[in-house]
């Protein structure tokens, strides 16, 4: 067993040193492309979970989803999201369960 994973990590450091043989530009900007479309797909859920949450008024939870999406970049994130954080948070008070918000 012990000689196999050492053949293993052999094998994965030469599949390291030939890949390094690519161009690391075109690395990197496949890298970020694919870090831009996670960013996107995991809003867009996270947006639809939000959504979700205002429709059954579990405002709280709303809120919760949107202040995380606060931590995605800008163009992951919807334009109004701070408006939709505030409008929730008024659903809340009026409901009169705000304070754990």
């Amino acid at each position: 067993m012990r000689m196999s994973c050492i053949s293993l990590v052999g094998a994965m450091l030469m599949l390291g040193i030939l890949g390094g043989c690519a161009n690391s530009d075109d690395q990197s900007d496949a890298r970020l492309a694919g870090a831009r479309m996670q960013n996107e797909d995991a809003a867009k859920n996270l947006m639809r979970e939000a959504e979700e949450a205002e429709r059954n008024h579990n405002y709280e939870h709303a809120v919760e989803v949107y202040r995380y999406l606060q931590g995605f970049p800008d163009s992951s994130r919807p334009r109004d999201l701070n408006r939709r954080i505030q409008r929730d948070k008024a659903r809340l008070a009026e409901s009169g369960r705000s304070d754990s918000i």
